[in-house]
């Protein structure tokens, strides 16, 4: 059970892991929770590793160690497109998209909340990153 408290690192983690899992579980030919690139192929990965203490993440309009030095662009959930690109913002449309103000995530400072119930299976982050033996059969 979750305390009542701000959720904890550690909580957050745990709630990650769980629902990356469950999404792998309810829809495998979609969702992946292992970050293994050789076996993403056409799915996407739920990167629930993010949610751990020192996890690192590009900041927002950092540009990417990429050819033409694309640029981590933020977001609002209305501009999610099918088509879009992780690579699709050059540095000039991000300097005309940083004078126009756009703030995806106003008032996100201030959000307080807590976690919902976590999926049914509950995984814990450290166990999620250990392989599992294949069940028995017999």
């Amino acid at each position: 059970m979750l305390s009542r408290s701000p959720s904890s690192i550690e909580e957050v983690s745990t709630y990650a892991a769980s629902l990356a899992r469950a999404l792998e579980r309810n829809d495998p030919a979609h969702f992946l929770s292992k970050a293994s690139k050789a076996v993403r192929s056409g799915r996407i990965f739920v990167d629930w590793i993010r949610n751990a203490r020192g996890a690192t993440a590009i900041c927002p309009f950092s540009t990417r160690a990429r050819p033409g030095a694309p640029v981590a662009v933020p977001l609002a959930w209305s501009e999610l497109k099918a088509g879009l690109k992780p690579d699709g913002f050059s540095l000039e449309q991000a300097r005309a998209r940083a004078a126009r103000r756009v703030d995806p995530w106003k008032g996100h400072d201030t959000a307080r909340g807590r976690l919902p119930a976590p999926p049914a299976s509950r995984v814990t982050p450290r166990a999620a990153a250990r392989p599992r033996p294949a069940p028995a059969r017999g």
